[in-house]
């Protein structure tokens, strides 16, 4: 099996570092999310991809900081962005999430050609005919200090990114990625 990893940058895990930061906001839609930060900074987060192989393509969560420019108007809450109270206070706790996306053969279709098939599931998911595996970060969830979050993810579709706050969806994707245990379903989106 050809294995490849397609990690953040460090640009990336840079950028996530600064949503500990206060938040004022966001703005947020299926090509990125972008935080407006206390100090004037944004935090824009995107997904990334990369052709691995010509039949294998990875996506990854990417993260820049953007300085807005003097001139722009202060943000208003509820008009411009989405109200982030509990990220207003700082201390947010930023956890970052791999997974991997990996190719298989499949049977020859009625064409007589065999055609591949790519998967996304998490670390050590992959099946054990699977031919090339990248392992990639594709997530992160940013929760505030009294346990409320937001977990961004790349999507389904390629080049897309799921902005998630309902915390119920929160705790089942942290069971999955086995950051929190079945019996913590209900805790906190994370410590």
């Amino acid at each position: 099996m050809r294995e490849y990893r397609y990690p953040a940058t460090d640009e990336t895990i840079e950028a996530l570092r600064h949503l500990r930061a206060p938040w004022i906001g966001f703005v947020a839609g299926d090509r990125g999310m972008v935080v407006r930060l206390a100090d004037g900074s944004q935090v824009e987060i995107v997904s990334e991809a990369a052709e691995v192989e010509p039949d294998l393509e990875a996506f990854r969560v990417s993260a820049r900081v953007i300085d807005a420019p003097p001139d722009q108007p202060p943000a208003r809450v509820g008009v411009d962005v989405e109200p982030v109270e509990d990220f207003a206070a700082g201390g947010n706790d930023i956890v970052v999430f791999n997974s991997e996306t990996w190719l298989e053969r499949a049977a020859p279709g009625s064409g007589g050609e065999e055609r591949a098939v790519q998967f996304t599931g998490r670390p050590l998911q992959r099946s054990e005919s699977a031919e090339a595996v990248c392992a990639v970060t594709d997530a992160v969830v940013m929760a505030t200090t009294i346990g409320t979050g937001i977990l961004v993810r790349c999507g389904v579709r390629p080049h897309t990114v799921e902005v998630v706050r309902e915390r119920e969806a929160i705790a089942r994707f942290l069971v999955e990625r086995g950051y929190a245990d079945e019996d913590r379903a209900d805790a906190p989106a994370a410590e």
